[in-house]
């Protein structure tokens, strides 16, 4: 999240970019979702 914040930063903010960001956060969070679930699972399989 810190590198998409770091992209609207540098440069003007647009509608567009805003959106493209949001949707790169979103993506992320995601991301983040199955990963966890997926360590959980693993921790589960390993005792």
């Amino acid at each position: 999240m810190l590198a998409e914040l770091e992209i609207l930063a540098v440069r003007p903010v647009t509608a567009e970019l805003v959106g493209v960001v949001e949707d790169a956060v979103g993506v992320w969070d995601r991301l983040a979702w199955y990963l966890q679930d997926a360590l959980g699972d693993l921790r589960d399989r390993t005792g």
